[in-house]
């Protein structure tokens, strides 16, 4: 595994704070012949702060994730002939290297949002926070000259999600506070493996009928807090 980080912070004033995060990493199974050979992995992320004043103050951040891996699997039913170490033929399905597929596989992800802090009063503080999330999933598989399989790729998988909070916090006393909050989801998916399966689609096996979510929920919470001295 080689693995490589850099952090860089600049403040071009007193009010500013700017900040970028890489990192790469690069992981080699090179003694591994079936299942996972390879995986890369890299991510970006910036942020930006700016403090209008001591009692208000904003951020801003972005971030961007590829994560790309490569494997070797080999298809076979299962049954009496399911030995996975002759040599000599004819060779049962789970020795056949014929039976070999590899898959490239590509994860995507961008991250935005932004987040606002207001002290409104010496005992009321407003925050307020939003962030958003796309993913991107791509399966590409593929075979040799000499396979038995048709190989074709999977159906790529979006999902997005967005998120609102606004909360505020009411210090009644030194010791008791009054804390108010209100969030906001939005959560969608097109995942394939879930599309039109019921909880008896799939032959001798029994789901849970689960469909790919289209959500939205709306979430109302108040809570005190008390401190003991």
């Amino acid at each position: 595994q080689w693995l490589t980080k850099a952090d860089f912070s600049y403040l071009p004033t007193d009010q500013w704070n700017l900040n970028l995060n890489l990192q790469w990493r690069d992981d080699d199974y090179d003694a591994s012949e079936l299942g996972l050979t390879q995986a890369k992995w890299n991510r970006s992320f910036f942020s930006a702060s700016y403090a209008a004043s001591d009692a208000l103050s904003a951020s801003l951040y972005a971030g961007y994730d590829i994560y790309k891996s490569d494997q070797s699997s080999r298809a076979f039913t299962g049954g009496q002939e399911k030995n996975a170490f002759a040599v000599y033929p004819p060779l049962p399905q789970a020795s056949d290297p014929t039976q070999n597929w590899d898959s490239n596989n590509e994860d995507t992800s961008i991250t935005l949002g932004a987040s606002l802090e207001w002290q409104a009063r010496e005992d009321v503080d407003f925050t307020f926070d939003y962030s958003f999330v796309d993913t991107r999933s791509q399966q590409n598989f593929t075979t040799n000259t000499s396979s038995a399989l048709v190989a074709s790729d999977l159906p790529t998988v979006n999902t997005k999600l967005n998120h609102v909070q606004i909360s505020s916090i009411w210090r009644m006393q030194e010791n008791l506070l009054l804390q108010l909050d209100y969030q906001y989801y939005r959560y969608k998916s097109d995942d394939w493996a879930w599309n039109g399966v019921q909880a008896n689609t799939i032959g001798k096996v029994l789901t849970f009928g689960q469909g790919n979510p289209n959500e939205q929920i709306n979430y109302v919470g108040a809570s005190v807090i008390y401190h003991w001295e």
